[in-house]
């Protein structure tokens, strides 16, 4: 049997095997468990497989493996690129974090948001891009993993927990062509304002940083030089409403920053606190929160920063109730009646496996699909507020799943160990080509890292850090965070760093003329490469030789400038090569 749409060709054997093909061959072996498989052509450029076992508790369906074949793209991921053999879990949790990080942080962390693995990750989407040019999207909502290569060197394996199993190939000329239609049908990030892209720089962690300080941490740089566009502030909205009773503050801190030509950011999530009547019990009354079997406030203990101890007793907004949008965005419009021009749009990976959501969703399909819905009303509220006030505003996330691009402007790698190696400096690398190679481009890090336990920031990390950061395509900082013991952190105005600050935005700036104009010209020159990364990785074409081995900790910007990382105090960033990305 044989299906076409276009250059897209499926066929069917007599045992039930298939063969993908145009321009790239996908092959799907015969099943041996009597499971049904159900293939539609989507359009001219994907296929979708539906695989169901009656009574099954889990389905896993097999792809043909070929020689030197590599897989890339799960979304955000710590700690590899792309890998040849072993398993990807697809869970939206918090994470990941260093080893002897877990004990501590099981005391502020519920056990349904985080898993201790290394593929953890605030920002999974099941999709799998080969090196060959196909990718595969699982359509399932719930617990899912690949396994590459874990069994035979010539399979590799789709799996969900469920009797149903939907996925989707996508086939394209090359990579980045499979991830262009992969990206146009799941969804891409909105048209960024130029200031999005940063500098911005942290004004600090905590809830009300008197606005004298604010002011010297900001004359500081100017007068060395620095450019910076948007200082990021962090009094917390929600859960508790730091902001009552600072309301006068909040707004001459706006006024501020407007007053001396940046934009200013604060803080918002998806919880509310008991410790917040006002808003708590309004919702409360409006069936906008997640329930739990009984029919109750899912109320639990949870993580709120800025308070000692950094603990409350909250519940997350149900956003797939009619009402919860509109109590969140009375919350949301305090912060835009201050002034603000944005905000950190927090969290999103605490959904309780037996919540029950206004439309019935429980379980991991809920917990994994929150940040869409999340996402997606908090881009509904500020669309409002856009059209009321005529001005844009920056959102930047940490979680996520797929479908969720399309509705968050810029998306941040989540809380960093302020340290060299794994789930720091070298892994916000790794995160943001992962990243691109999963359709997310407007990425940016915790520049300097948050969490400090063994490994503290030095003057040298920062400095190194911010190099990184002015080459990502959104540049900010982080100024604290958890840090246990207690220390003075090194700043980006401090004597030591702000050189090399002053030094990176100006590049950074200068680099975003060249993206711009890059952007400008795709429409009528590049028109077929739509849907490209901003950061992926590069085919180095030093000199004569066309080199095309990869480095892994080398990354793209753009289309032509390259930067990386190194793993230690004693590695020398490259100067600026040319990159031919793959």
């Amino acid at each position: 049997m044989r299906l076409q749409n276009g250059e897209l060709l499926v066929t069917i054997d007599d045992h039930g095997g298939l063969v993908v093909d145009a321009p790239v061959r996908v092959e799907i072996p015969p099943r041996t468990d009597g499971g049904r498989r159900r293939v539609e052509l989507v359009d001219g450029h994907s296929a979708r497989i539906t695989v169901h076992v009656p009574g099954a508790a889990a389905v896993t369906d097999d792809l043909v493996a070929e020689a030197g074949e590599r897989w890339l793209g799960f979304g955000e991921r710590s700690h590899l690129v792309s890998l040849d053999e072993g398993e990807i879990e697809n869970y939206v949790g918090e994470g990941t974090f260093l080893p002897h990080e877990y004990p501590f942080l099981r005391e502020i962390i519920p056990e349904w948001a985080m898993r201790e693995r290394a593929d953890a990750t605030y920002f999974p989407i099941p999709w799998a891009l080969s090196t060959r040019g196909y990718g595969v999207l699982i359509e399932n909502d719930g617990m899912s993993t690949f396994q590459f290569r874990t069994v035979d060197e010539d399979r590799w394996h789709v799996s969900i927990d469920s009797d149903t199993l939907g996925y989707r190939v996508f086939v394209g000329r090359d990579p980045l062509d499979a991830l262009r239609w992969f990206s146009e049908a799941t969804g891409r990030q909105p048209e960024p304002e130029r200031w999005f892209f940063g500098p911005w720089f942290q004004t600090g962690h905590d809830n009300h940083v008197p606005l004298e300080v604010e002011r010297q941490q900001l004359e500081c740089q100017l007068a060395a030089g620095a450019k910076v566009v948007a200082a990021e502030t962090h009094c917390r909205y929600l859960p508790v409403g730091e902001d009552r009773g600072y309301e006068e503050a909040e707004r001459a801190r706006t006024v501020f920053f407007h007053g001396r030509g940046l934009k200013v950011l604060s803080y918002l999530n998806p919880f509310v606190s008991v410790d917040y009547p006002d808003a708590f019990e309004q919702a409360s009354l409006s069936e906008a929160l997640q329930k739990n079997s009984d029919g109750e406030d899912y109320v639990y203990e949870a993580y709120a920063g800025g308070r000692s101890p950094p603990i409350s007793m909250e519940t997350q907004y149900d956003f797939t109730s009619p009402n919860a949008l509109e109590c969140w965005r009375r919350v949301a419009e305090r912060l835009v009646a201050a002034g603000y021009d944005g905000w950190m749009e927090d969290f999103g990976e605490y959904t309780p496996l037996d919540a029950v959501q206004s439309d019935g969703s429980t379980g991991t399909e809920a917990h994994n699909r929150y940040p869409t819905t999340y996402h997606a009303a908090a881009a509904a509220v500020t669309r409002r507020f856009e059209k009321a006030s005529g001005r844009r505003f920056a959102r930047f996330v940490r979680s996520g799943w797929t479908g969720t691009a399309p509705h968050v402007p810029v998306v941040w790698g989540g809380d960093p160990t302020t340290g060299w190696g794994f789930n720091g400096l070298a892994s916000a690398v790794i995160e943001a080509l992962s990243a691109g190679a999963s359709g997310i481009a407007m990425w940016g890090s915790d520049c300097g890292g948050f969490t400090s336990t063994t490994e503290q920031l030095t003057p040298e990390l920062l400095r190194r850090w911010i190099q990184f950061a002015a080459f990502s395509p959104v540049m900010r900082t982080k100024s604290g965070g958890i840090a246990i013991p207690d220390y003075e952190r090194p700043q980006v105005w401090d004597a030591e760093v702000l050189p090399t600050w002053v030094r990176y935005t100006r590049i950074h700036l200068e680099l975003l003329d060249y993206l711009a104009e890059a952007h400008a010209s795709l429409p009528k020159v590049r028109a077929p490469h739509h849907g490209r990364p901003r950061a992926r990785l590069p085919r180095r074409t030093h000199g004569r030789r066309d080199r095309r081995r990869v480095s892994p900790g080398r990354r793209g910007l753009g289309l032509s400038h390259s930067a990386s990382r190194g793993d230690g105090p004693n590695d020398r960033p490259s100067s600026w090569g040319m990159a031919k990305c793959l």
